[in-house]
């Protein structure tokens, strides 16, 4: 009698396969596969997306972007950006064919032989085609999906992260939990916005692979708008999800600034006496402590400073020079 943990049994085979993927654009997209890459709104989907498409183009692929997120407007600069880098902007905002019909065409191509091993498929975005909180209609487009990938077409969906976050500030893809199983990789796309205001960081980190594919980032310069990849992957959160953090843990950062406000005190002690006023968990009162200290999320605006004391290595939390009172 077999037993049913068979089926999940990791074999050589299922290893070797994700040894040879070929990772054919800056540690983030891989041939053949089903790639989705989410951020919030203007979080620099379409931005990474075109300039993967440009590359790609120069390096032999057939890219075709199918963009139905842009506006009428937007069109001309996109379609001359595609044609100046050699790839196809396809899109149904002018009203010469609509999503629909986009996809019963790719249902056609798919019915034949042909090999699609030389083509790169970019829709943007995937609410755009999908029906992301619909179950069947999400269930029908990536059975598509898997189907051109299969032929050899490389896949490279555009999605949007809700607006609420993790616990930890995470981004949370904006789908049903069926389209996680649905991708091979799902990547996330993280941004921040310089003091200067005209240069942005993104980082694509993975969250869900199938494959080798790495953290990677970019800057890009508003002025002369040049996206450059960096040597070295930037940890980073935006600015918009430190925020919400923020806001989030308002109400466990008044409790924390009142008890520390004229004294400093003990982080063990401080955030027994927070979780009880408040009736949470110390441990949610320790993870805010720290979030919001000299090393978390904003070290060079902390909320409050840390001491350790040397001949015990306790933790104290005190506020900022001239607020403590002695």
């Amino acid at each position: 009698m077999s037993c049913p943990l068979d089926k999940l049994v990791i074999t050589k085979e299922m290893v070797d396969k994700v040894e040879s993927t070929e990772i054919i654009w800056c540690k983030a997209l891989v041939k053949g596969h089903v790639n989705l890459w989410v951020a919030p709104s203007n979080g620099g989907k379409t931005l990474l997306a075109s300039l993967a498409a440009r590359e790609l183009s120069g390096i032999g692929y057939k890219v075709y972007y199918m963009q139905e997120d842009a506006a009428v407007g937007d069109l001309k600069e996109m379609q001359k950006q595609a044609e100046e880098h050699e790839y196809r902007l396809v899109s149904s905002v002018l009203g010469e064919t609509n999503t629909d019909e986009i996809l019963d065409d790719l249902r056609k191509w798919t019915n034949s032989d042909i090999n699609l091993s030389e083509y790169v498929l970019i829709f943007d975005t995937l609410k755009k085609f999908s029906e992301v909180m619909n179950k069947d209609r999400s269930k029908q487009f990536f059975k598509l999906m898997r189907t051109l990938t299969v032929r050899g077409a490389t896949v490279l969906l555009l999605g949007h992260a809700n607006k609420n976050l993790t616990n930890d500030g995470k981004l949370i893809f904006e789908g049903v939990g069926d389209n996680r199983n649905d991708v091979d990789e799902l990547m996330y796309i993280h941004s921040l916005v310089s003091d200067s205001s005209n240069r942005i960081t993104f980082t694509i980190t993975p969250d869900k692979v199938r494959s080798k594919v790495e953290k990677v980032s970019f800057t890009y310069d508003k002025d002369t708008r040049e996206v450059k990849p960096l040597d070295n992957a930037v940890d980073l959160m935006s600015e918009l999800q430190i925020q919400q953090l923020q806001e989030r843990d308002a109400g466990i950062i008044a409790n924390i600034i009142n008890e520390i406000m004229y004294s400093e005190q003990q982080v063990t002690i401080l955030a027994n006496k927070v979780s009880q006023a408040m009736g949470i968990g110390d441990k949610k009162v320790r993870a805010c402590i720290k979030r919001w200290g000299p090393n978390g999320l904003r070290p060079h605006i902390p909320l409050w400073h840390e001491r350790r004391e040397s001949i015990n290595n306790k933790l104290f939390v005190h506020m900022p020079s001239g607020a403590v009172k002695k």
